[in-house]
């Protein structure tokens, strides 16, 4: 409103853990002096995107290494929506996937750490029929 900024600190924060401490610092000093010129400001965007495809790729590999199946294989359609639903509970329950065991554990009691599971598989389906259509078999780009 009226020109003003955001309170809370900096839009780096996003990538605190994610980027050099040195290379953060950067950053913010850039935007304590004059800001971000829209070559920067696409340059950051473009960082960001980045990162949350790659941290989305991640997800998806973890998932597919939960359901006990490899990334690039093709898969029945009862494969891949336990893949589907697989990676969204990594998702809404912000799993560390990393830790197998204890991330199986969370997986199979989602329904008690995330009230809405039941809505979420709800929209999820309705979701792949609407993107993907009502398959047989799903590629990985499907899922």
């Amino acid at each position: 409103a009226y020109g003003e900024t955001w309170e809370g600190g900096y839009p780096s924060v996003a990538l605190a853990d994610k980027i050099p401490h040195k290379v953060k610092h950067l950053f913010d000093d850039k935007l304590d002096s004059a800001g971000l010129s829209l070559h920067e400001l696409a340059a950051f965007a473009a960082t960001l995107e980045h990162m949350i495809h790659s941290e989305a790729m991640s997800r998806l590999q973890a998932a597919y290494k939960l359901s006990g199946d490899e990334p690039m294989q093709t898969l029945q359609q009862d494969e891949a929506r336990r893949v589907i639903e697989t990676y969204m509970a990594i998702y809404v329950t912000g799993l560390n996937v990393s830790a197998t065991h204890q991330s199986e554990e969370q997986i199979a009691n989602v329904e008690l750490l995330y009230p809405g599971w039941k809505d979420t598989l709800k929209f999820l389906d309705n979701l792949q029929l609407e993107v993907v259509g009502d398959r047989p078999q799903y590629e990985f780009s499907d899922i």
